[in-house]
């Protein structure tokens, strides 16, 4: 596998490689290239990952990739932004002595990238998403999810041939800290996570903050004190139609993110704060309001306000079981939860939530 043609220009691609030079000055990296890059059909959404050992301040591996920008040339209409506006990185301790970084890393990012170039989704800070498993599928781990932050090192590129772009770093996090940081303050929690781990290097062997009772206090006091920073949450399944009566609507959602959105009922609508869902193509709106209804807007977002008794009624119903979901004070509304299905790299379903 190698890295971008020597013939071909790629002033992308160096971009990446000039953000890089300052932290790894002329270090060759470990590089991982696509086979049958994703332009002439290959499967895979990066052109490439390279990996670089970094030893401070704790022995880890630095993954960085390569695709999700402009490499080659300049073909988006948005000539401020080079591609998806990102690239990922990954930071995985590792002992100093180690000689090759783990594989199934680059396979996450793969992964993830997919939920960009074949979903839509679209990630930035403090964005999460949740794996529904292990995110090393092989390892005995607490990590189920991945927050986004911007690279402690890496930051963004301001300015490139193509445009600006962000590193964005997959972090491993826990199911509790998922929560926490969906029903309190994503940049709290992010700050908590940094206190002895500046660079926010993910240990499979990691425990949840919860795991210290002190922690665990302050982050239940806050999320009842100050509710949630949270204003968007992205999920896999998410659709909403018109029913047979104009007056109908008919909300889709996976029984995987039920929990979520009771959560985020909890930290936003319960405190007199939006929230808005995204899907594949489709969007919805939480607004608190005084009376329950449910409309479509002129831009195709589905808006329903919540009275503060269904609010309640809702939170305690959102459960990850399929089937119809039936709310009183939402008469005009119907809400189908059906299952989330997980699947590993080769598209198998590996287990059924719902």
């Amino acid at each position: 596998m190698a890295e971008a043609d020597d013939d071909v220009s790629a002033p992308g691609w160096d971009a990446i490689d000039a953000a890089l030079r300052p932290i790894y000055v002329d270090r060759e990296p470990l590089h991982y290239g696509t086979i049958i890059k994703r332009v002439m059909g290959g499967p895979d959404p990066l052109d490439g990952i390279s990996i670089y050992q970094n030893l401070e301040p704790t022995p880890h591996w630095h993954y960085v990739s390569y695709g999700l920008t402009e490499l080659y040339a300049k073909e988006s209409d948005e000539k401020d932004v080079s591609g998806f506006g990102y690239e990922f990185t990954f930071r995985l301790k590792c002992d100093a002595d180690d000689a090759e970084p783990p594989k199934w890393a680059i396979s996450l990012m793969q992964n993830v990238a997919r939920a960009t170039t074949d979903h839509g989704s679209i990630f930035g800070p403090f964005h999460t998403l949740d794996a529904n498993g292990p995110i090393a599928r092989e390892h005995a781990t607490a990590l189920t999810a991945i927050l986004f932050v911007l690279d402690p090192q890496l930051g963004s590129v301001e300015s490139s041939p193509h445009g600006r772009f962000d590193f964005l770093q997959l972090v491993g996090i826990t199911a509790d800290e998922l929560a926490a940081k969906n029903e309190w303050d994503s940049e709290k929690v992010v700050g908590l996570l940094a206190r002895d781990n500046p660079l926010l290097i993910t240990d499979l062997a990691r425990r949840s903050l919860r795991d210290d009772p002190a922690i665990a206090k302050l982050i239940d006091e806050s999320i009842e004190r100050d509710g949630s920073s949270c204003e968007e949450l992205y999920v896999d399944e998410l659709g909403w139609k018109k029913g047979m009566l104009a007056s109908k609507w008919t909300l889709t959602l996976g029984a995987g993110a039920t929990e979520s959105i009771a959560r985020l009922i909890r930290g936003r609508t319960a405190h007199g704060r939006p929230f808005a869902l995204h899907g594949p193509g489709r969007s919805v709106v939480i607004l608190p309001d005084d009376q329950s209804s449910v409309e479509a807007d002129d831009d195709g977002i589905l808006v329903i306000r919540l009275a503060p008794k269904t609010a309640v009624e809702l939170m305690l119903k959102l459960q990850p079981k399929r089937g119809p979901l039936k709310i009183d004070g939402l008469a005009k509304l119907a809400i189908m939860i059906q299952p989330t299905h997980i699947r590993d790299e080769n598209n198998k379903i590996v287990r059924t939530i719902g």
